[in-house]
């Protein structure tokens, strides 16, 4: 479930919330996986932009 993982982890939170603004159409559904701390997007099967700009997630 989101929220355990969103309060140890408010950066996940972060991350899911800049997925879904800067989705533009691209995704039909954001959500994190059931078993661990990954976030997905199901439509595009690029990134958001911000994930190569930002130094954050230079490393994913």
């Amino acid at each position: 479930s989101e929220p355990p993982a969103f309060e140890v982890l408010r950066s996940l939170k972060k991350l899911k919330k800049r997925f879904i603004a800067s989705n533009r159409g691209d995704y039909s559904a954001v959500f994190m996986s059931g078993s661990g701390s990954t976030i997905v997007g199901i439509g595009s099967p690029d990134p958001p932009a911000f994930v190569y700009d930002d130094d954050d997630y230079k490393d994913v």
